[in-house]
């Protein structure tokens, strides 16, 4: 198991409403994003508009998510650009609680953190004080 230290939040720049894990897989293949298990999308979990949850590379694999960060983060998207949906919110927050039962002393992180995007534009505040209590 690879050793995971931060969990980065994204989202895909699209309000498109059918937007899925394997639509971003297509577009990240084109980019030239594929693991040694053949899954294109380089996120580990992609959240629909709808809130769905969908799974995109296995955790034990290295994302291509956040360029110099992949090692050792599990990268999320939520589907949306101008707007997310509070089911989106609420299955992110149930994804996060699950996760910090697993990786207790990740941190959580922006995109935008570590490159020159606007990703994610949601604010991720309350999902960094729920994983790591702070405020």
């Amino acid at each position: 198991m690879r050793v995971i230290k931060k969990i980065i939040l994204h989202c895909s720049a699209s309000d498109r409403m059918d937007q899925t894990a394997a639509m971003m897989g297509l577009w990240h293949k084109a980019r030239g994003f594929c693991s040694p298990s053949g899954v294109h999308i380089g996120y580990h979990y992609f959240v629909r508009k709808d809130g769905m949850l969908e799974g995109g590379r296995r955790v034990e694999e290295v994302g291509a998510h956040c360029e110099g960060q992949n090692a050792d983060s599990i990268g999320i998207c939520l589907a949306g650009l101008t707007s997310f949906a509070p089911n989106q919110l609420a299955t992110l927050t149930c994804l996060l609680q699950s996760l910090k039962q697993i990786f207790p002393s990740a941190t959580i992180h922006g995109h935008s953190e570590f490159a020159n995007k606007a990703c994610p534009v949601y604010d991720i505040k309350p999902f960094k004080a729920l994983y790591e209590g702070v405020k």
